[in-house]
């Protein structure tokens, strides 16, 4: 293969010029399917940025990547061609290694894709020269240099093993590794957590996740002794304790939470926290000597880590971003159930509540000018699940029901004390000394302990006052933020018996009145609550007299932002009164139908198939409600057909049998099976035989039967 006209290609790949880069994509698509490709890329990687510009060679290691990772498992494609010969791969293995210390920090991230997937096939039998390579990187008189790319490949290495479970039979490996590394990682361990630069923070993490990787089922032989593991948790406790060097952080907030001395925070509260869950729990039996070593871990280490999490939130919650906030917390959070570790952070618990966890649930001013400068995202991060493992504020709250869940006796009612007198401070206070945000933490707080305040009788008799002095008049708060909350607080506590059903009435009609606020964050809130109160006896027949102008104004959110507890809530309203909705089923599939074409084609957007499922299983709840009346199907038909037309193809693998589904609804209901069926019958056979072979026993149960 021609090295200079691969070096020109890919130096064109992304060129403006359409004639170029149209030639170069043209030529790399051809080379791809040429043995020695791999070679030639792996080559053009070693040349210097002097030889080579840093683009280029960024081009050349992504494909580089997406080649090892496409072909390294096969020995011959559908052609019977080998694209990555034995030669090829024996250089490669010999010679990655050093590639990767040596390169950029851009290539090294694609030859650590590769490092891994040439790993997870061939390591330890098929490429024992890795690990010796490691070790002579970092004991070399060079190490300075080579340390960092070292330490990356054994990362990467090590991430192998991560996911690899005892039973699997593939983790025996990772001892030779620890027992060859893991003195040397030590010292260099100790050494970098002494110095405050940039890079040596960027190590610390690296140990760390090798750390954790290997660690993921249990301590390795090596570790798995008190006297052994002192001295390792003793460097994780100073690095987690470790004063940062505040004057080399960043300034913007987003590049405060990525620098690498709140990350290695971040990754050795984590691993410490995995550590501490393992062996406090009375459950984990991973073998016998687990057992007999889980007591003796937590005589030594319990106590200190316990005090040190305290301590370093005490200290520094107000500084750290919130994934590390979050770990602390997160930490703290599992020492509540046990006795030895309660004791310790009991005494300390009153001050914690209130001068720390309440803090992070009170409305931040990152809340705020998101909530203003981009509601659509403000509320992806109210909703999205993966939020949970890096908000510090859902991490407070979850500490606080957990804490009520199992030690209220000493802690509830001093909480609720503090609470109370800052709902009441506000209320008292005069408009310019209010603090909104305080109080939105304190309705966060009391919202998410409802459960355990309704049962206990000394508060339950007095929730429904508490929510009309100090929640409903938010209905008309000049605060977005307190008006969605007092819907949310509303929700909470849906099921209070009101002395004056006066005041319940008129909030109910508050909330009905806030799906048409001028706040997108409001509207979503106050429809959500509507589905908590529709629950309800009293609020049934009013909901039901306005039913019309409720479904309208859910698709009125809903065609502002694709969120699938909405469509479910949607559901759950059309479930609810099944007997009233058939005068609106045709307009309400046609509406659900281009809702769910427009979210299904978002492909950005990782939620967008969830939000799509509820889509069409809303479409099925509608159709279950007029099963009864046949008349109705071929209008139903018409306004679905589209979108099953649509959607038989490959590129909707992910909702056929919802799909499939939706067609046994329409041909199993309706008077006859319609022209317009039967010509999605073939498209049906066309997708078994071309993509869609694991659905064959839904096709045939559901639908071939009924044509």
């Amino acid at each position: 293969m021609d090295i200079h006209q691969l070096i020109w290609s890919l130096s064109r790949i992304s060129s403006s010029i359409n004639e170029e880069r149209i030639t170069a994509e043209k030529y790399l698509k051809w080379a791809e399917s040429v043995p020695g490709f791999s070679l030639t890329l792996f080559q053009v990687l070693t040349k210097s940025d002097e030889e080579i510009p840093a683009h280029t060679k960024h081009a050349a290691s992504v494909i580089f990547k997406q080649t090892i990772v496409r072909e390294w498992d096969e020995t011959g494609g559908d052609d019977h061609v080998i694209r990555i010969t034995p030669q090829e791969r024996k250089y490669i293995k010999e010679n990655i290694a050093l590639l990767t210390v040596k390169s950029s920090v851009l290539q090294r991230d694609q030859l650590g894709v590769c490092i891994r997937k040439i790993g997870d096939r061939d390591y330890p039998e098929e490429w024992p020269e890795i690990l010796p390579q490691i070790m002579s990187f970092i004991t070399s008189e060079q190490r300075d240099l080579l340390i960092p790319g070292a330490l990356y490949i054994l990362r990467n290495l090590c991430k192998i093993y991560h996911y690899r479970t005892p039973e699997s039979g593939r983790r025996d490996s990772i001892n030779q590794i620890v027992d060859a590394t893991f003195q040397f990682l030590f010292v260099i361990f100790t050494n970098l957590v002494n110095l405050n630069t940039t890079s040596a923070a960027e190590m610390l993490v690296l140990i760390c996740k090798i750390f954790v990787s290997v660690t993921q089922h249990g301590l390795p032989p090596k570790l798995m002794d008190t006297n052994a593991l002192v001295p390792w948790m003793t460097a994780f406790l100073t690095l987690l304790m470790k004063q940062v060097p505040l004057e080399q952080q960043p300034t913007d907030p987003e590049l405060i939470a990525k620098w690498p001395w709140w990350k290695a925070k971040k990754w050795v509260g984590k691993l410490l926290t995995e550590l501490f869950n393992r062996y406090s729990s009375k459950f984990f039996e991973e073998d016998e000597k687990s057992t007999v070593f889980g007591p003796q871990f937590m005589a030594v280490f319990s106590s200190q880590l316990t005090l040190n999490f305290l301590n370093l939130l005490v200290r520094d919650y107000k500084i750290m971003p919130d994934h590390t906030n979050h770990v602390c917390i997160n930490f703290l959070n599992a020492t509540i159930r046990i006795s030895s570790t309660y004791k310790l952070l009991q005494p300390h618990l009153n001050s914690f509540l209130t001068e720390i966890i309440f803090p992070l649930l009170c409305f931040s001013a990152a809340d705020e000018e998101c909530w203003r400068e981009d509601p659509h995202e403000f509320l992806r991060k109210e909703f999205e699940l993966i939020e949970d493992y890096n908000n510090a504020k859902r991490t407070a709250t979850s500490f606080i029901v957990d804490l009520f869940n199992v030690r209220a006796k000493a802690n509830l009612n001093p909480f609720m004390a503090f609470l109370i007198g800052v709902l009441n401070r506000y209320l008292s206070a005069p408009p310019h000394e209010k603090s909104p945000q305080q109080k939105d933490g304190a309705l966060l707080a009391i919202g998410s302990i409802a459960n355990k305040l309704m049962r206990l009788s000394e508060y339950k008799k007095s929730l429904d006052d508490m929510l009309a002095v100090h929640v409903f008049p938010e209905f008309q708060s000049p605060h977005g933020y307190l008006r969605a909350k007092a819907c949310w607080v509303f929700s909470q506590f849906s099921v209070v018996e009101f002395k004056n059903p006066g005041i319940f009435n008129s909030s109910v009609e508050m909330v009905l009145r806030l799906m048409r606020d001028s706040e997108l964050p409001v509207r979503v809130q106050a429809a959500l609550t509507v589905r908590c109160l529709m629950l309800l006896d009293t609020v049934e027949e009013k909901i039901e007299k306005i039913l019309p102008q409720i479904l309208e104004e859910f698709f009125n959110i809903m065609n502002e932002i694709d969120n699938d507890d909405l469509v479910a809530a949607l559901e759950m309203i059309i479930d609810k009164y099944q007997e009233h909705i058939p005068p609106f089923a045709v307009n309400l599939c046609d509406r659900l139908a281009q809702a769910f074409l427009r979210v299904a084609a978002d492909e950005d957007d990782d939620t967008s198939s969830l939000t799509a499922l509820e889509y069409i299983k809303t479409i099925h709840t509608v159709l279950l409600s007029i099963s009864k009346m046949p008349h109705i199907f071929p209008q139903i038909e018409v306004v679905l057909y589209p979108m099953l037309i649509q959607t038989l193809k490959s590129e909707y693998l992910d909702y056929f049998e919802e799909i499939v589904r939706t067609m046994t609804f329409i041909t199993y209901y309706a008077p006859t099976i319609s022209p317009s069926m039967w010509t999605l019958f073939p498209m049906i056979y066309d997708a078994f035989n071309e993509y869609a072979t694991d659905f064959m026993s839904n096709i045939h149960t559901k639908t071939v039967i009924l044509y």
